[in-house]
């Protein structure tokens, strides 16, 4: 099976062979999503454009508590009206499930969802983050 972005870029090429706006890859990679799972809420345009047009960006705490083995994932927003608009996509694996090479993200933190929590074995590790591309 193809992954979605591979199918989508053949489908761009395909429907927009010359020039076009930021707004086209959307909507292809819209069309992409949304025929893989019917079911799959997702609004390419709106979490993209959410990120590319703000100033500043969220910041992802994971603070773990060893006394209680709880782990806690939450956003840290710069100010009120960032809090409002981002969806923040988290991936993470512990030493009892590893998984380095998902490109999907587990959970996304909300402005309803901003705060996971979960238990964890003091012994165990995690890392969250995965296959980052860049700080900013």
């Amino acid at each position: 099976m193809q992954c979605l972005y591979c199918l989508n870029v053949k489908f761009y090429r395909f429907r927009y062979p010359k020039a076009t706006a930021s707004d086209d890859l959307w909507a292809a990679m819209q069309t992409v999503i949304s025929a893989s799972d019917p079911k799959y809420q997702f609004d390419v345009k709106r979490m993209v454009d959410l990120w590319a047009m703000q100033n500043c960006f969220p910041v992802l705490e994971v603070m773990r508590n060893y006394s209680s083995d709880v782990v806690t994932m939450s956003v840290q927003f710069h100010d009120e009206l960032d809090e409002e608009q981002y969806y923040i996509p988290v991936t993470f694996t512990t030493e009892s499930d590893p998984n380095f090479s998902k490109t999907w993200s587990d959970v996304w933190l909300t402005p309803s969802y901003s705060k996971i929590e979960f238990f964890l074995k003091k012994d165990q590790w995690i890392i969250a983050n995965l296959q980052q591309a860049g700080k900013h």
